[in-house]
């Protein structure tokens, strides 16, 4: 309970810094500031800082603009995550090089001095899988990701 009334008498003197100084600031308003003072109380709340996206055209170029957050996300998403092509077959006359060195896959030891040098609290590549998941599974998952590579 002390750490409660602690932050709330620290909230408490926020509010009352910041209204002490608007006061003073109102008090000592010059003909310059006067301006300044008219256009923040004119201005009515503002959004708190979030993000706002400006109107957008659609991904065809022809229509108006659009300015409804849900037609704004349409025309992102559709921008983003375009629809998958058609996949061609690869040609079947080709005559590749030879390959430059031999692969050679890696070993288990290798995998797991890699997994171990992993950051914790990270979730990279697509599937979002966290670096815990495989430094805690790495016994059982090792059989599993060696053939991966």
């Amino acid at each position: 309970m002390e750490y409660h009334s602690a932050r709330n008498h620290y909230v408490d003197r926020i509010r009352t810094a910041k209204r002490d100084h608007w006061e003073a600031w109102l008090e000592s308003a010059d003909s310059d500031s006067v301006w300044t003072i008219n256009k923040f109380t004119q201005a009515g709340p503002t959004d708190g800082g979030r993000t706002w996206i400006p109107p957008l055209m659609p991904t065809n170029g022809v229509g108006e603009l659009i300015s409804d957050n849900q037609g704004k996300s349409e025309i992102l998403y559709d921008t983003f995550f375009p629809p998958p092509g058609i996949t061609a077959t690869p040609p079947t006359n080709v005559t590749y090089p030879p390959p430059a060195f031999l692969f050679t896959p890696p070993t288990d030891a290798q995998i797991e001095a890699v997994v171990k040098r992993l950051k914790d609290f990270r979730a990279p590549g697509p599937d979002k899988t966290p670096n815990e998941v495989y430094k805690r599974c790495i016994d059982i998952l090792l059989p599993y990701l060696g053939p991966l590579f």
